[in-house]
Parts: structure tokens; sequence; C-alpha cells
């Protein structure tokens, strides 16, 4: 699932996910963690990797 947070209309949205994005999104959100890591105190779900 994604959760699409204050979309169109403010309104916050659930859909799913193509399961033949998962390992893609997955490797990018590493990926842009790992770029901007030492940022300015925004935790992540990922800094527990």
């Amino acid at each position: 699932q994604i959760v699409v947070r204050d979309g169109k209309g403010f309104k916050d949205r659930v859909t799913m996910l193509p399961d033949s994005l998962v390992e893609k999104l997955k490797s990018h959100m590493i990926y842009t963690h790992v770029l901007n890591k030492g940022g300015k105190g925004v935790r992540s779900p990922l800094d527990s990797l």
C-alpha cells in the first residue's frame, strides 16, 4: 500500500502498489536515504538499517 497524505482536496488516500514496483521502490528509498544521511535531524524508518 501507498499512503498519500494531504493530496487533492487535502485528503489522505491509500492505494495499492504493483508487486512489480516493490523491490525497485525499496532500492530507491535506500539509495536516497544514503544520499541524505546527515540531514537536519529528519528521521526515516530506514535509520534502523
